[in-house]
């Protein structure tokens, strides 16, 4: 991993001008406004904008396209104009301004000292207008308030600055500046009676918004001594574009404890394939406040093929450049090749995955591994992120690396002309600025990542061009306006659902795999440990290191999968479906120890969720019924088989155990230190379904299963699950070199169940 892929995010300068405004009717609701916006630079058409008062009176927990892209318009008007240039900020908010007052008519117009300023590491911009609207109750004000979302410089990074707890601190420190803005502006503008907010941002002014939309919805202008009345549940429009996670999951379970709803109003757009979406880590106990409407992908959508065509149709149209390919889909994973001394990098066709799961890898590795929670975050590389960046704004990154160059010249120049000084150039601006430090800090962090994933590491580096083209407030747009029949004559249909299903299939034995979908057609195939393309299909069929078979589906289509062989095998499967709004998979169903007949193969039948589960999402897992059949025979999942082969049965002082029903040996006894039962935590973790793995260096243990991680480092009282430290009443210790773990604490974290008998000194663990 190099340098220039740290630097993820460059927002592009958009500027907005507006063009006169017409009134018509189209569609179901009244078109009030119609617009052109034209971009200096960027965009060779004038893409046209509606506005409809509608938009407003429609319910705002429902998803409303036509909203999200009035919002996508105003979000890119508040970027920083190009009035001025680099020296004077004093007309900086002039886009935004033009747009809401001008093309949309709203009045009083008010910005934010920080708007006119040239940006800081702590500053946000936000502007604010309003216009009196009707609905059945008479009139009322809607505010409109856009955050600042590209070309501000410095403020780059807050994206980096986490804390060690609650929110994010740098998109929080911000918030609080949005949500002062919004009480001065009512203030200045004596705001009266029933007011209405519509709320946006695009990246970092994203993640800023829905912080502020979430602390709406939590009550912060609700007072009965207000000249205004604001109901956030009827009244709060909030539209986020490629929104970082910013706020605190443990907060947001909560407050949805008591009323699930509250956060209902608010919409991300989210592309699966944008890196900046994972801004702070969910492994470090980050989520967003209210819905993610996910932009098609392969995992989640059954069309998404004809979509991405229809999308590139769109963008040509938007930026007037040819689009011929969606850069995601040109993604390859790549490995080091283990033959070759100097760690060539080489294609991985076997684990053909879409660029959305490894950013989820990439992501969840770098988190787990290495950040591990906030406070290791903040002690170890915060200052050396923010120091870096603000050396990219400062221009001293430039000049170091200049530096750095005439250094090496100077040197080899001395070198060649025997000079007593060849090796004493030094570049004086690197030991005054703390630069060389956080460079090291973060090439030392490059350097062990790839150590420790060099799949992973080659893969980004080599990706990177890819990888960075998603975080695109064009694209963006583009996927928006192809579900729009204002932008397109055969509009995309989708529902926004980031949730899909994974199916991992095992043997020893040579397995043929293949996908069918309702109509019958092959839609994945894997022979032998090796994937075939199925033309005009994007199901993902893969096979990774391990030489797991990996098949992901959307919900919502209906599959047949069946498994052959030559001969006579044995294979295990697993189905899991993952949620977006958890984060995580949320149910499991596995098949262990099957057989699979030479002559006939088994099938297994998935069907699609239900039209609510694919609008609503499925945090408690699906209600689908998935059956696995052995010719005519129903072969049972490992969750329906009775309770006495589906757990796990230990006894203390004891060198074997019994799992489903047979006696396993264990390369240690489970003891009792304290009265707390201790055990070597491998092969129980991994029947659980869980990853291990030891870090020497600092004598830790990272177990991990679905989107569940816990960490424990060998003589601490505390542990980390997801990032979120908790208390242990028994530390780890390593006995006859084999790590020792509390086993409740374990167990339970990993959502399985534990049983204690005191008579016979048995564990029970149902997993």
């Amino acid at each position: 991993m190099k340098n220039r892929t740290l630097c993820m995010i460059v927002s592009s300068v958009l500027l907005l001008t507006s063009f006169p405004v017409l009134s018509f009717a189209s569609g179901s609701g009244v078109i009030e406004k119609k617009g052109e916006f034209t971009y200096s630079n960027s965009l060779k058409t004038a893409p046209a904008y509606y506005f409809s008062s509608n938009y407003f009176l429609s319910d705002n927990k429902t998803y409303n396209n036509d909203l999200a892209i009035l919002s996508w318009y105003l979000s890119n008007s508040a970027y920083n104009s190009n009035i001025g240039g680099t020296e004077d900020y004093s007309q900086k908010y002039s886009n935004v301004k033009s747009f809401l007052c001008s093309a949309l008519e709203f009045d009083s117009f008010m910005h934010n000292k920080a708007f006119a300023e040239k940006p800081t590491e702590n500053s946000i911009g936000a502007a604010a207008a309003k216009k009196t609207l009707t609905d059945s109750n008479g009139n009322y004000t809607l505010i409109a308030v856009a955050v600042r979302g590209g070309d501000y410089e410095r403020e780059w990074v807050s994206n980096f600055t986490l804390g060690t707890a609650g929110q994010a601190r740098g998109f929080s420190d911000a918030k609080q500046q949005v949500l002062s803005f919004i009480s001065q502006y009512l203030a200045d503008n004596a705001v009266k009676g029933r007011i209405k907010i519509w709320i946006t941002g695009f990246s970092r002014s994203a993640a800023v918004a829905n912080l502020t939309a979430g602390a709406l919805d939590d009550g912060v202008l609700t007072s009965s001594s207000a000249a205004y009345s604001f109901n956030p549940k009827d009244s709060l429009f909030a539209y986020c574009f490629e929104t970082p996670m910013g706020a605190n999951r443990e907060e947001i379970r909560n407050a949805e404890a008591v009323d699930s709803s509250r956060y209902s109003n608010i919409w991300n757009i989210i592309n699966k394939n944008d890196i900046v979406t994972k801004i702070a880590p969910a492994e470090l106990g980050f989520a967003r406040y209210g819905n993610d409407f996910c932009m098609p992908d392969s995992r989640t959508s059954e069309n998404y093929t004809s979509q991405v065509k229809t999308m590139l149709e769109v963008y040509s149209s938007l930026t007037g450049k040819k689009a011929s390919a969606y850069k995601a889909d040109l993604f390859k994973m790549k490995r080091i090749d283990p033959d070759n001394s100097a760690g060539q990098i080489i294609d991985n066709p076997d684990y053909r995955i879409p660029m959305s799961m490894f950013v989820d890898e990439f992501s969840s590795a770098l988190s787990t591994s290495f950040i591990v929670n906030r406070e290791n975050y903040v002690a170890k590389y915060q200052d050396a992120f923010c120091t870096l960046f603000l050396s990219f704004y400062d221009g001293s990154y430039s000049r170091f690396i200049q530096n750095q160059v005439s250094s090496v010249i100077s040197t080899l120049v001395a070198e060649n002309n025997g000079s007593d000084t060849a090796g004493n150039t030094s570049a004086s601006y690197k030991t005054s600025s703390g630069l060389e430090n956080a460079l090291n800090t973060i090439n030392n962090l490059a350097t062990d990542f790839n150590k420790k994933y060099p799949d992973l590491g080659a893969t980004f580096e080599s990706n990177s061009q890819y990888i960075l083209s998603t975080h695109d407030p064009y694209l963006c747009a583009a996927w928006l306006m192809s579900m729009s029949t204002n932008y397109t004559g055969t509009p995309v249909v989708f529902s926004g659902t980031g949730n899909y299903r994974t199916v991992t299939i095992t043997s020893d034995d040579n397995l043929k795999i293949s996908v069918n979908d309702s109509n019958g057609k092959c839609v994945a195939s894997i022979n032998s440990g090796s994937p075939i393309n199925i033309e005009d299909s994007s199901i993902t069929a893969a096979v990774n290191d391990k030489g797991k078979n990996i098949i992901i589906l959307p919900v919502s289509g209906k599959y047949s999968l069946v498994i052959a062989s030559d001969k006579t095998a044995t294979a295990n499967m697993t189905l899991e479906e993952y949620d977006q709004k958890s984060l995580k998979n949320v149910r499991r169903v596995s098949y262990s120890n099957f057989e699979v007949p030479a002559d006939s193969g088994c099938r297994c039948e998935i069907p699609a969720y239900s039209a609510d589960e694919i609008l609503l999402g499925t945090p408690s897992g699906s209600t689908a019924v998935y059956s696995l059949y052995s010719g005519k025979a129903a072969i049972s999942s490992d969750n329906n088989k009775d309770s006495s082969s589906a757990e796990i049965l230990l006894t203390v002082g004891k060198n074997s155990a019994q799992i489903n029903g047979n006696t396993v040996a264990l390369d240690a006894a489970p003891v009792i230190i304290n009265n707390r039962t201790m055990l070597p935590i491998r092969m129980i973790a991994e029947t659980l379904g869980a990853g291990v793995e030891w870090n020497q260096a600092e004598k830790s243990v990272l177990i991990t299963r679905d989107a569940i991680t816990i960490k424990l480092i060998v003589g601490q009282n505390k542990a980390y699950v997801n990032g979120e430290e908790k208390a242990l009443d028994a530390a780890s210790f390593i006995l006859n070199s084999r790590t020792y773990l509390p086993l409740r604490f374990i167990a339970e974290n990993l959502n399985a169940g534990v049983t204690w008998n005191a008579s016979d000194k048995t564990i029970r663990i149902n997993g």
